[in-house]
């Protein structure tokens, strides 16, 4: 009888103080912590990953298909007319806003070529190689379906031309001159990152 007494006075005791964490936490399980609540993205959020895919699709020498970067192409920008155009090497996102309806997406570019159509002969085209950087905007808007961001405003990338349809400049230059030079670019913006 006298054993039975401390037992259930401790048993008492402990169901007044202990909690139920504390006492599985005693017996040797742990608690399990709640799942965090899933919180969508931001709307600048999606639209900058939007672009993030865009533009790496639309890199030179992307291992991927450039059927991705189309299937993101929206609004006049998938209206198939032949727009002056450059070669990415790469790009890094600066910032973005919303205006409106419309994500504003501020990225640094660097490209390594430019293509404008041959004004002398129909389907052949001009290009020049050089390096140069600059800031560009890229405007997204919701697409169908309404979840999806597309890019209604943005500069060309990816050269329309053949070495055989196109003359380079300056000579010696190719599409294969200029895609060494995308590369070693990418190289030297990521260092340790490889060419995809």
């Amino acid at each position: 009888m006298r054993r039975l007494v401390p037992l259930v006075a401790a048993s008492l005791i402990c169901s007044a103080a202990c909690s139920p964490a504390d006492v599985r936490r005693e017996a040797g399980h742990r608690a399990a912590t709640p799942a965090p609540a899933r919180v969508p993205p931001s709307p600048t959020a999606a639209a900058e990953s939007a672009v993030v895919t865009f533009l790496e699709h639309s890199r030179e020498g992307h291992a991927g298909s450039r059927a991705t970067a189309d299937s993101l192409l929206g609004c006049a920008m998938t209206d198939g007319l032949y727009r002056p155009a450059e070669m990415l090497a790469d790009f890094r996102l600066l910032e973005s806003h919303v205006e409106g309806d419309t994500v504003v997406v501020l990225v640094d570019v660097v490209t390594v070529a430019a293509e404008d159509a041959d004004p002398k002969a129909a389907d052949h085209f001009r290009a020049t190689q050089r390096v140069a950087e600059d800031s560009v905007e890229l405007r997204m808007l919701r697409g169908a379906p309404a979840d999806r961001w597309v890019v209604c405003e943005a500069p060309p990338y990816g050269l329309w031309g053949t070495d055989a349809t196109t003359t380079w400049d300056p000579p010696g230059t190719s599409r294969r001159s200029a895609r060494a030079l995308a590369d070693s670019v990418y190289r030297a913006r990521r260092p340790g990152g490889r060419v995809s």
